[in-house]
């Protein structure tokens, strides 16, 4: 793997670790605040992120433009920082602008790796809770579940993604007002919680009051 390649690559991961996180976390309701949620179950990684993302936001103007400038607009430093100058966005609630840099990250990395790699993954489920936030469910739904279908191919059904990735979908299927489909998933992945952590993991409690919600 090229030097290229590997920086992305370790930013995929990093972020794939705190996305599962954040979206089981906001998956247990709408009022929970992105931050506090991600902070439950990914402090480490999602702060990190979250700092970044801010630092880009106050430091490389709206789009990541100045790293664009000086490294290339597929640099694989401009990539991250234009995912993290999104995910910064939502957690503070500003939706249109994390949608609109989450469009265009992964317009970016979907050229530059393909639009089959693991690395579009972040910037899909960014801009995924963006179009949930925005009530644009039809959108939100149709990305979710292809994050979905994508990360169990690419990983495995029980991965930690892939689950709270599936979390954040049956809340969409909820806040879409798709009863049936947000319960039989809800119930799948409290099922799926709990086999793999145990009833009393974090993860497995957040499922339940998810599911109980629902």
């Amino acid at each position: 793997m090229n030097a290229r390649g590997g920086r992305w690559s370790l930013a995929v991961a990093t972020s794939l670790i705190a996305f599962a996180g954040c979206w089981w976390g906001l998956a247990a309701g709408a009022r929970m605040d992105a931050g506090l949620a991600v902070g439950i179950a990914a402090v480490p990684f999602t702060v990190a992120l979250t700092v970044l993302g801010a630092w880009a936001e106050r430091s490389k103007g709206d789009d990541g433009e100045a790293a664009a400038v000086t490294l290339g607009p597929y640099h694989p430093d401009t990539l991250t920082a234009r995912n993290n100058l999104a995910l910064a966005y939502l957690n503070r609630r500003k939706n249109g602008k994390a949608m609109k840099v989450s469009k265009k990250c992964l317009a970016d990395v979907e050229l530059t790796f393909g639009p089959d790699s693991t690395h579009s993954i972040p910037s899909r489920l960014n801009l995924a809770m963006a179009y949930k936030r925005q009530h644009y469910y039809d959108d939100a739904i149709a990305l979710g579940e292809a994050v979905v279908a994508d990360m169990d191919r690419m990983f495995d059904a029980d991965n930690p993604m892939t689950l709270g990735a599936r979390g954040n979908l049956a809340a969409a299927y909820a806040e879409a007002g798709q009863w049936g489909k947000a319960a039989e998933l809800s119930k799948r992945v409290l099922a799926d919680s709990e086999r793999i952590y145990g009833k009393d993991h974090p993860m497995t409690r957040l499922a339940r009051i998810n599911a109980a919600r629902i």
